[in-house]
């Protein structure tokens, strides 16, 4: 579900809703709804990019950005802690395709995840949400090899994934940097 209130969030959890976009949009994260969060568990995407192209359409100044986009970490944080099941997404084409996955992380970094935070919302999570955690989300026996090969350890710099040596999509080497 797409939602941007809490009352929006409210009623999608109430209906049902196992996942709900858009928590960017959130400034608070009232008592009724921290608590259907944690009844419910649901997975919650925050869309920060498509968020921040929204501000930046709209043009509020980088300082009233930089605020609001505060705002929305902490309503994140409120909402993680409540139990909810954070996952990454984009909502391309507001946020840039390519580079936009790797923006959405460094908000998750911005936020106050760590970096294997970003990454397990990224991929454990997002494979529990697709219900695809049989075969996709780990690195282990059984499961695709979709892969990332980097120069740099990315729970130490969650960047170097902007870099990639190779990538292997199903245990093939779809894309070879040649370095």
């Amino acid at each position: 579900m797409h939602a941007e209130t809490p009352e929006e969030f409210e009623d999608a959890i109430r209906a049902g809703a196992t996942g709900v976009e858009h928590a960017a949009y959130l400034r608070s994260v009232p008592q009724e709804l921290a608590k259907l969060v944690a009844e419910h568990r649901p997975f919650i995407d925050p869309t920060f990019g498509e968020y921040e192209m929204d501000l930046k359409m709209n043009k509020y100044p980088d300082q009233a950005r930089t605020r609001k986009l505060r705002c929305s970490y902490e309503s994140l944080r409120q909402l993680h802690r409540a139990g909810a099941r954070l996952v990454v997404g984009t909502d391309a084409p507001m946020a840039r395709y390519g580079s936009g996955l790797h923006d959405e992380l460094a908000h998750f970094i911005r936020a106050g995840f760590t970096p294997r935070e970003a990454l397990q919302f990224a991929t454990i999570n997002n494979a529990v949400y697709l219900g695809k955690d049989a075969e996709l989300g780990r690195v282990a026996a059984g499961y695709r090899a979709d892969l990332v090969l980097t120069r740099e350890n990315p729970l130490e710099q969650l960047s170097t994934l902007r870099q990639p040596v190779w990538t292997m999509l199903d245990g093939q080497i779809v894309w070879n940097s040649g370095k």
